[in-house]
């Protein structure tokens, strides 16, 4: 998905896969046994989701687990997601929308990049 334009439909597709599998699981369990993983997921369907209504949701969602896990900073993100296979790709000009819809969810707290 990292590698495709992230406007074309597939991502939005996989977005919304993504999405109704992760409201069909029990998130908390994997929050508490795999929280870089969890976060990873966000991330991704949150830029495959990119214009849609379907980021806010994600950026509200990658806001509470990285409340949860104590993160405070992109860098931090990158370091725990980096054995997901972390870019810098992921916090551009086109993902600027979703990283502003998390910060909102954070709270206003924002991210330093």
């Amino acid at each position: 998905m990292r590698e495709s334009p992230r406007r074309l439909p597939f991502a939005r597709i996989l977005s919304t896969r993504i999405r109704d599998c992760l409201e069909r699981i029990n998130a908390r369990v994997f929050q508490d046994n795999y929280p870089e993983l969890l976060m990873w997921i966000y991330i991704m369907g949150g830029l495959g989701s990119v214009g849609t209504d379907d980021q806010g949701w994600f950026a509200s969602m990658l806001a509470e687990a990285v409340r949860w896990a104590g993160t405070a900073e992109i860098r931090d993100l990158e370091i725990m997601c980096g054995d997901w296979l972390w870019t810098k790709l992921y916090v551009d000009t086109l993902s600027e929308g979703f990283w502003s819809d998390f910060e909102g969810a954070l709270g206003g707290r924002g991210m330093v990049r």
